[in-house]
């Protein structure tokens, strides 16, 4: 529910500014004012809503940051008087040691622009800070500019995971169970030993064998005995326990169906124990009756109260029901997986998926094995090199790929700096511009670029272009494109994939024609020249070819 509520009120919002004019479906700028720098929130189909993502609630460590500043600072929000504290010396200070210590992490892209200002002025770059200070300036009441601590640096080397520790415990905690096993699971362990109880009372006062249907013979024949016919001495106060259990059960969860249909056993049964008290009954003929054939029908069906069939039915359904809740499992692993740093992966998911130590869950035994399809779900934070991740059917598509691969673009391009605080800011601050989506656009024009960004900007002149830097570019664009080729070969490959091919390809100082798939309903009848010479080359190297 609470998704469907966020998309509501995203398609609300934003059919709310087409009509008032804030947005402009097509634009680069989609949103009036706001530059094109900017992270916009994006529903499906590339319509921005208005919301810029880095406009987020202080958090506790800004809360805290806010309360010891003196009175009277300058700033008219919150978010304006941290961000400009974080341009003082003390601020500065901060920036520069938690680059330092590289335990960070950068979500949005805006909140890599103040670590960029500490690194140029701590290197006497002021022309380029307050160049970059003065783009920041007007958005600095709204949008957060600095990183998040975090418990650790951001690993290194070309290991890739598809979705961080912290992200995955979170979807494992939410795991709700499905409505049929809570159905089923209250129906073991509530109503069928209340309907044993229930059958069990009513046998009681039968004379003679227990009613039972004759086999083979006409349809709802009862022989056997009448109920009715005998009330044992502690009768009325089992009678009573019963009825008081089965109010507090109903009170306590909703009885399944087959429980209340009106003519089902299980009601005709409570409604005679409810009008019926020992030594003064008060039900007619029809009514024991009708009590007569219910118990003829379960304990046909099921066996008598206490007889061997019906008790193993009910023992293989109470071995059934002290199986562990996938839920509790789920969150076994979950707290495992917070365990690690919270933006990074795992190293193992053998070492998390063993079995449930005692004391380890309230709620689950020791021993109790964790399911092949949670473990599936935990190994999404696994960490490795993409081509492992495929193997093992973690990366199960292009697009899964298209996902993961930032996380090496970033790392190829980082390697063109050479100051490591540097190199790791640059790469946080590119993956988080990957996870941007992209806004919907006409006339042919083209997506924000990250060289765009006014502090990414700033850093260029500082990027090296020495061989290694193109090499290690060029290494990692045909390490990826020969995995989705060779992984996924009936998959077109995706737009955001041919996105980071062509990122690549410009820092190993390839002119390749990398072509997007074309939306058929934006299409405007007309190509860039990229595509003309795309087909060229294709038409060059496909010659006689199959």
């Amino acid at each position: 529910m609470a998704a469907s509520d966020a998309r509501i009120a995203r398609w609300r919002a934003l059919v709310a500014g087409m009509t008032d004019g804030s947005l402009t479906v097509g634009s680069r700028t989609p949103v009036a004012g706001t530059p094109a720098w900017v992270t916009l929130e994006v529903a499906h189909g590339g319509f921005a809503t208005g919301r810029l993502l880095a406009e987020t609630p202080l958090d506790a460590g800004e809360r805290d940051l806010l309360a010891g500043l003196p009175a009277g600072v300058p700033g008219l929000t919150g978010q304006e008087q941290v961000n400009l504290w974080f341009l003082g010396d003390a601020g500065q200070h901060d920036l520069l040691r938690l680059l330092a210590a590289g335990r960070y992490r950068v979500q949005v892209p805006e909140e890599a622009a103040l670590p960029v200002v500490a690194w140029l002025l701590e290197r006497d770059q002021f022309e380029a800070a307050l160049d970059l200070i003065s783009d920041l300036r007007p958005w600095m009441e709204r949008l957060r500019f600095t990183p998040r601590p975090a418990a650790g640096p951001v690993p290194s080397g070309a290991m890739v995971r598809v979705q961080a520790a912290g992200a995955v415990a979170a979807a494992l905690n939410a795991m709700q169970p499905r409505p049929q096993i809570t159905v089923m699971r209250e129906r073991l362990g509530v109503w069928h030993p209340l309907s044993d109880r229930l059958v069990a009372l009513w046998c009681d006062t039968v004379e003679g064998d227990l009613p039972h249907l004759i086999p083979g013979g006409a349809a709802g024949t009862v022989a056997g005995g009448w109920p009715c016919r005998r009330w044992p001495a502690d009768w009325a106060d089992r009678r009573r326990r019963w009825l008081a259990d089965y109010r507090d059960a109903v009170q306590a969860r909703d009885p399944c169906t087959t429980r209340r249909a009106a003519k089902g056993n299980f009601a005709r049964l409570v409604s005679a124990l409810e009008a019926c008290e020992a030594g003064s009954r008060g039900l007619t003929g029809r009514e024991v009756g009708w009590i007569r054939r219910a118990l003829a029908n379960t304990i046909t069906r099921h066996g008598a109260p206490g007889s061997p069939a019906r008790a193993r039915v009910r023992a293989a359904q109470q071995h059934m029901l002290s199986q562990p809740a996938y839920t509790d499992l789920a969150r076994v692993l979950a707290a495992r997986l917070a365990q690690f740093p919270s933006g990074s992966g795992i190293g193992s998911v053998e070492e998390i998926a063993v079995a449930v130590a005692a004391g380890e869950c309230a709620t689950v035994p020791a021993g109790a094995a964790i399911p092949a399809h949670l473990a599936a779900k935990a190994s999404r934070a696994l960490e490795a090199p993409a081509e492992v991740l495929i193997g093992r059917r973690i990366i199960g598509s292009a697009e899964v790929l298209a996902g993961v691969v930032p996380q090496m673009t970033a790392q190829a391009l980082a390697a063109g700096f050479d100051d490591p605080q540097l190199s790791q800011l640059y790469g946080q601050a590119y993956a988080a511009f990957r996870r941007r989506r992209s806004v919907l656009l006409l006339n042919l024009e083209h997506q924000v670029r990250f060289s765009e960004l006014p502090w990414i900007a700033a850093l260029l002149p500082f990027r090296s272009d020495h061989a290694d830097a193109a090499r290690a570019a060029r290494q990692t664009l045909t390490q990826v494109t020969s995995a989705a080729i060779r992984s996924f070969p009936q998959t077109i490959p995706p737009n955001p994939l041919i996105s980071e091919l062509s990122s690549l390809a410009v820092r190993a100082g390839l002119s390749l024609p990398l072509t997007e798939e074309v939306a058929a309903d934006i299409f405007t009848g007309t190509f860039t020249s990229k595509w003309a010479q795309a087909a060229a080359t294709a038409s060059r190297l496909l010659s006689g070819t199959l």
